[in-house]
């Protein structure tokens, strides 16, 4: 039974640790640490993964027992036994919904330890056996209720496809017969965005009920005489009614997208998903459905390119140079190995002081051939086909390797932010990876910030707290990013843990001649203090835009006003100058 298995004590008593360590050693038991604080045992348990902990309910500092626990066990699954000398009725309360695997009461014998351990794993791998049935099972049944329920095929969906065009007043050619008998049939293809980063957070189970989900709310909008079909796990085909008018497929378009604005209950959980729609209609693009169907494909994958919840013609991609994109693509799988990649950093300074306190890392990409390439053509490229990974991956060690420069050359603790993607916020290794490049960097995790958008967390919000609790653990300060410029911001901002919130540069820009600006930045500045936020604002140009924040309490801002973004060689001289904003 103890052979292999892996054990983290933790205990704020050095003598009592040790104890405990040289008795379960001899009986067999590999410790693979000894820390004495909630911070700590986080972090040792992502690095080692042991098999069990053995948790003292009182610890020093933020975070006790209890709250790591409960991060550990949530996050990493990893069962706990509580050790405690004394604890008060509402302290053992709390401890018992964080569902511990057993308690051992202070003074205990070896013995006692051991058969605790035995018992506790036993019950954790029966429990972990009875969810893998479970999950079975439900999957089995799933699967069986889906074929009971599906939609049309596309053997089916031809068949209809045919019976409404057969009806149209115009024959093959085009030759109209009655100019006022309507003669565009649309066909749309729709995926839903995002689908494998809700892979990522959904079990099968849900993911599957969120799609059936998805086809309710497609036929009650679409009713009896429009068509759906399923072709895949994410994707389905819609043929409307025929209409005159180019407008009313983009109505039409407009409208089905609209229906994702509201979110669906997945297992008492809100899921926002959007889609992206493709569209290409009988007569002007083709006359099989299986043709039509490709090209609206085509229009589909386009519209994700450009970022999803949103439609195209199929007409509209004979515009696009698809070479030169396939360029670009194979030019961005060198990009790191021939050191194109670069930071550039923009300046977050103190309101108060007008010092440089820390800088946002942006990522540039040079080519000596096309010079610099903008973000907005090679992200959604890199996200596309999967080389998000290894570059986000680059942003993240570099930015830390800077960061320790900075420190080197005793230019202060300044802070660095960096954008997160939403590839590396669904990472599950997320907090171990940080941990590994963060100590290989030679630098603490809390002079690193991320930014996240709003979009990366609503798609599951239990989880995303989870997460970002786990991600706060280490130390790591967390920063909204673009807020205020879509979804309902102000009811997710009570529920995630951020640290930092940053006012886009919309609400900014000329803010001194905008009342409707004041009033929401004013707003937003307000609220965030009263819920213990700092506040950035973003995209500061004009002394006047600087006064009225200094005015209304905005805590630091960055902008061209102050620097643009600069290669970390002139960021580094920026700081070493010790450059002050003029505040008056």
């Amino acid at each position: 039974m103890k052979k292999n298995i892996k054990l983290l004590i933790v205990e704020d008593e050095l003598i009592a640790a040790e104890n405990i360590s040289r008795n379960l050693q001899q009986q067999g038991y590999e410790i693979v640490g000894l820390v004495s604080t909630g911070e700590e045992a986080i972090q040792e348990a992502i690095a080692n993964h042991p098999d069990l902990i053995l948790m003292d309910i009182m610890l020093p500092g933020e975070i006790d027992g209890i709250k790591a626990a409960y991060i550990i066990h949530t996050q990493l699954q990893i069962p706990i036994v509580y050790m405690t000398a004394y604890a008060d009725n509402d302290t053992l309360e709390k401890a018992k919904h964080t569902e511990p695997y057993g308690y051992l009461v202070k003074p205990f014998k070896p013995q006692d330890v051991s058969t605790t351990i035995e018992i506790a794993l036993k019950r954790y791998e029966t429990e972990k056996a009875m969810a893998i049935r479970y999950t079975a099972q439900i999957q089995v049944a799933q699967e069986k209720l889906l074929q009971l329920s599906q939609l049309p095929n596309l053997t089916l969906l031809e068949k209809q496809f045919h019976q409404i065009t057969s009806t149209l007043n115009f024959s093959a050619k085009s030759e109209i017969v009655d100019n006022l008998a309507p003669r565009i049939v649309p066909v749309f293809c729709l995926r839903l965005d995002r689908i494998q980063k809700l892979s990522n957070i959904l079990s099968y189970q849900e993911n599957e009920c969120l799609v059936n989900l998805v086809s309710k709310r497609l036929i009650a909008y679409l009713g009896n005489q429009e068509l759906l079909a399923r072709l895949n796990n994410d994707e389905f085909a819609i043929v409307l009614n025929a209409v005159n008018y180019k407008q009313e497929v983009s109505n039409a378009a407009q409208q089905i997208l609209s229906l994702f604005n509201e979110p669906f209950l997945v297992n008492h959980r809100e899921i926002f998903v959007t889609a992206s729609l493709g569209m290409a209609m009988f007569n002007d693009d083709g006359y099989e459905l299986e043709q039509l169907i490709n090209c609206s494909k085509k229009a589909m994958n386009y519209a994700q390119t450009l970022g999803g919840n949103r439609y195209e013609f199929y007409q509209k991609l004979l515009s696009v140079d698809w070479d030169n994109e396939l360029a670009l693509e194979i030019d961005l799988r060198h990009a790191i190995e021939r050191q194109e990649l670069q930071l550039y950093y923009q300046p977050k300074v103190d309101l108060r002081t007008g010092e440089i306190v820390g800088a946002e890392a942006l990522l540039r990409w040079f080519q000596q051939a096309k010079g610099f390439i903008s973000p907005a053509k090679f992200i959604p490229i890199a996200e596309e086909t999967g080389l998000i990974k290894p570059i986000s991956d680059w942003v993240l060690k570099t930015a830390c390797k800077h960061t320790k420069l900075l420190h080197q050359e005793g230019l202060g603790f300044i802070r660095v932010a960096v954008n997160l993607s939403g590839y590396q916020f669904n990472q599950e290794e997320l907090p171990q990876q940080l941990l590994k490049i963060t100590l290989s960097a030679g630098i603490e995790p809390k002079f690193i910030e991320f930014e996240l958008t709003e979009s990366l967390l609503i798609a599951d919000v239990k989880l995303a707290v989870d997460k970002l609790k786990l991600l706060k653990s280490l130390g790591i300060k967390i920063a909204i990013d673009d807020f205020g410029t879509r979804y309902s911001s102000l009811n997710y901002l009570q529920q995630l843990p951020f640290d930092i919130l940053k006012i886009d540069q919309c609400f900014v820009r000329d803010i001194e001649h905008n009342s409707k600006k004041q009033a929401i930045t004013k707003a937003i500045i307000d609220m965030a203090h009263q819920l213990g936020l700092k506040v950035i604002a973003e995209g500061v140009e004009t002394a006047g835009e600087l006064q009225f924040l200094c005015q209304n309490g905005c805590d630091e801002m960055q902008g061209y006003l102050f620097s643009r973004p600069l290669p970390f060689r002139d960021f580094k001289q920026l700081v070493k100058s010790k450059a002050i904003l003029s505040i008056k």
